[in-house]
């Protein structure tokens, strides 16, 4: 189960690089823009204009993932990890919104409720229950979350070397 949400958060996490965010690329997966992003851009529905809005459409395209991984049944995980982890990936990426600017993490949330906010409505109950459930202080979410992305690391090259 690790594995497959890490291989999840890895997708994302090459879809949000800062190379791909600096230049205005769009991800090989557009999914997580075309599907989530209540934006317009050059007059086209289904595009996010700012690095909030694609930030609020890759959380929202987490969920949505980690929902179709075996043993969810209706996305009632055991302890309701998968918001969990969700939540942790949300709060390492306050950087991806303005580089310059600390963003605080009620912020973050403001912009992912103002920006996706019937996609947000969705999950709203769990999101709400785990947020106020994390709420600490952002420097140790930031070190959770690189926790999990080391153990990510060590899943996803064990999982490579293994197809080797």
């Amino acid at each position: 189960m690790i594995s497959e949400v890490c291989g999840v958060i890895k997708e994302v996490d090459k879809c949000l690089s800062k190379t791909i965010l600096s230049t205005g690329d769009e991800c090989l997966d557009e999914l997580g823009y075309t599907a989530y992003c209540p934006n317009a851009k050059n007059g086209k529905l289904g595009e996010c204009r700012t690095n909030g809005g694609k930030l609020s459409a890759w959380f929202i395209w987490l969920l949505e993932m980690f929902k179709t991984l075996t043993n969810v049944d209706d996305f009632k995980d055991i302890n309701g990890q998968y918001v969990e982890y969700a939540i942790l990936w949300l709060n390492s990426k306050n950087n991806l919104i303005n580089s310059d600017t600390y963003i605080s993490t009620t912020t973050i949330y403001d912009i992912l409720e103002i920006n996706s906010s019937y996609w947000y409505n969705e999950f709203r109950d769990k999101i709400e229950k785990k947020r106020n459930a994390m709420n600490f202080c952002d420097y140790y979410m930031h070190k959770l979350y690189n926790l999990l992305k080391e153990i990510c690391s060590t899943i996803n090259k064990y999982n490579e070397d293994k197809n080797n």
